[in-house]
């Protein structure tokens, strides 16, 4: 049986084979914790293994992340918050739902670092667009967050795909996600938008930027976006700011191309 079909089951006695180490954050946690006591658990490790004061140990990966935005959002059904988290270059979206959001929703504030352990790598719902292409993180009861008080990711390592705005169109509902660049010209106000079933609106504002080749383009923000980043660049707008965003969508509107959503 392997770690992760191991995951949420309690087995009376637990054996550990470690021919490597654990390559995943929180996969060792999870295996160590299926016992019911230590005495019952016992770990065979194979590979690289260190011996320190007559113990032998194997690695355990905890990433460190640097929060890079956050999103709540309410629905019908409950509170589901969003964190786009990054090391060393590679972003990746981590989801907590109702209870949690409660739990955790302090303790991941922007811009700041923190070691994760004990969170779940799932797989991404293709209906839905994510950072990462594959996967996901799940937060848990007892998923750990420790503030890194003095190491810091740098921003400095992200891997951006820049789109050309004169070839928007091969782009159109592209799974890829793109990034995209521009002086900002206009910030619109936000406006609240009505859904299908009149329940509840969703915000919207639209940023018009334009690049290098003087081709304009539309950057329509919708919920925490609108509010946050659009408040952000409406403030600096007599500035004619610079800004870069990251995985946005691509859609026509009216026969026309413009940049969605994100």
């Amino acid at each position: 049986m392997t770690i992760n079909k191991a995951q949420g089951q309690t087995i009376p006695y637990v054996g550990v084979y470690l021919p490597e180490h654990v390559f995943s954050h929180g996969q060792l946690y999870v295996a160590l914790s299926r016992g019911t006591s230590m005495s019952t658990t016992k770990v065979l490790v194979k590979k690289d293994q260190t011996n320190i004061r007559g113990g032998t140990y194997t690695k355990n990966v905890v990433y460190k992340n640097v929060v890079l935005r956050r999103a709540i959002e309410e629905y019908t059904s409950g509170t589901m918050l969003k964190v786009v988290l990054m090391d060393d270059g590679t972003q990746i979206q981590g989801v907590l739902f109702n209870e949690l959001v409660t739990k955790f929703s302090d303790s991941l504030l922007l811009h700041k670092t923190y070691k994760i352990s004990n969170v779940t790598v799932k797989d991404v719902n293709p209906v839905y667009r994510s950072m990462h292409k594959e996967y996901e993180l799940k937060f848990l009861n007892n998923t750990l967050i420790e503030v890194e008080e003095f190491e810091v990711v740098s921003l400095e390592t992200i891997n951006y795909n820049f789109m050309d705005f004169k070839e928007l169109n091969k782009y159109i509902d592209a799974k890829e996600n793109m990034d995209a660049w521009g002086i900002v010209i206009e910030v619109s106000l936000t406006l609240n938008i009505c859904k299908k079933n009149n329940k509840c609106t969703t915000k919207k504002r639209e940023v018009i930027i334009i690049d290098m080749s003087s081709r304009t383009t539309i950057l329509t923000l919708w919920e925490d976006l609108a509010e946050n980043e659009g408040n952000f660049v409406m403030k600096l707008i007599q500035e004619r700011p610079i800004i870069t965003v990251t995985h946005v969508a691509i859609n026509t509107y009216k026969g026309k191309c413009d940049t969605p959503r994100f």
